[in-house]
């Protein structure tokens, strides 16, 4: 374990008509002398230990002794007792400032649905992410999105969580159960989703699409309502599969670094006041490029979010592990391309998919993928008897 405080030197300056006379003094008293300098015929000006003070003031009867300062930990004191007010402004600037930094100030649901936007909204906040909560870590925020979709197989298909800034937007979409099979004495069969029809497979009813038209979703594709000559001959109950172009447009984030990590065997020990999710390392003698660090608390606070730990330092050795540009924007459209075949059945598949825009920014690339994709897209809508 390391020890908390360093040496204290004191500057000493000393007036004496005999300079050499009062050197062998001090060397005689086995005193150490650093950094000396003559700064007058008769002045000389140097340092020595703390320890060694008591023994320089038994030389003051015909010797000038003056205390000129501190190089130490008693020298930080005093700059910091002269300074203190601007001192602790600025650490408290940057504490606040770092803090509003990482809090979470807005959540943006990019869904259509309020009730979607109402349950996604109750199943973040059981993770934490909320207004004016604290950011999550990227491998964090996966694993919620795992979490939640694993709760909710059911309900939903995909989320994304995007952090912009100090807001997260989350991009969800519903799982689409194939409902074409019901209990309905009538019903039509329907468009679940916008989309451009390809391939209509229709078992009864009387379809009313053609291939290549525009849907929206809800439009009838396979009516149960038979016409003839625009009068209604009669109600069937619709059935079929239809399959439809549906577009998507994915906003991912991925990292762009992918590194090997070795330890060289270097350890650097300090103690460390910890505030929230902010550091403020005392006396640290050790300072490593890149590491990894083993934080145990000596005292913690459940209440206010405060402590003092005793830290080991862990010195790596990175290896190439950084994409260039290229590497990255083909790492993350294939990450958006898996993203979006999760979201497929068997039978459905991706078209064709282009990279909108993209941005790099703190080792992370910001991708906006569009996709069209080859969907069933049937629901149905039961027709009610007047």
């Amino acid at each position: 374990m390391i020890k908390i405080f360093e040496k204290n030197n004191i500057i000493i300056s000393v007036k004496t008509k005999k300079i050499d006379h009062f050197l062998k003094k001090l060397y005689k008293l086995n005193i150490e002398i650093l950094n000396l300098y003559k700064k007058s015929y008769n002045e000389i000006i140097f340092e020595i230990n703390e320890k060694d003070l008591s023994k320089i003031k038994k030389l003051t009867l015909f010797n000038k002794i003056e205390i000129k300062g501190y190089n130490g930990i008693k020298n930080r004191i005093n700059i910091i007792e002269k300074n203190k007010v601007l001192f602790f402004s600025i650490i408290f600037g940057i504490i606040f400032l770092n803090f509003l930094s990482n809090i979470v100030f807005d959540i943006n649901i990019n869904h259509t649905s309020n009730d979607v936007k109402t349950y996604m909204t109750d199943e973040l906040k059981k993770y934490g992410i909320k207004r004016l909560s604290i950011k999550k870590s990227f491998d964090e925020l996966n694993e919620i999105k795992e979490k939640i979709l694993n709760e909710n197989k059911d309900k939903l298909e995909w989320i994304e969580i995007v952090e912009d800034g100090t807001k997260y937007i989350v991009n969800v979409e519903e799982r689409k159960i194939n409902n074409y099979v019901s209990d309905y004495k009538y019903q039509n069969i329907v468009a679940n989703n916008d989309a451009t029809i390809i391939k209509i497979l229709a078992e009864n009813g009387e379809v009313v699409k053609k291939i290549n038209e525009q849907v929206k979703k809800g439009d009838t594709i396979i009516s149960g309502e038979i016409y003839l000559n625009d009068k209604l001959m009669g109600k069937v109950k619709a059935n079929g599969t239809v399959y439809g172009e549906v577009w998507y447009n994915l906003t991912i984030e991925y990292p762009i670094i992918d590194a090997y990590k070795e330890e060289t065997g270097n350890i650097s020990e300090y103690y460390s006041i910890n505030f929230l999710n902010f550091k403020f390392d005392l006396l640290k003698k050790e300072s490593y490029k890149n590491s990894y660090i083993n934080q145990n608390y000596i005292l913690k606070n459940n209440i206010f979010p405060i402590g003092l730990s005793f830290n080991k330092e862990y010195e790596l050795n990175i290896y190439s592990g950084i994409y260039t540009e290229g590497e990255a924007v083909i790492n993350a459209k294939k990450y958006a391309k898996d993203k979006m075949l999760k979201m497929l059945d068997e039978d459905e598949y991706i078209i064709d998919d282009k990279v909108l825009k993209y941005s790099l920014n703190s080792n992370t690339i910001y991708m906006d993928v569009f996709f069209k994709v080859y969907k069933n897209i049937t629901a149905v809508k039961e027709i009610i008897e007047e």
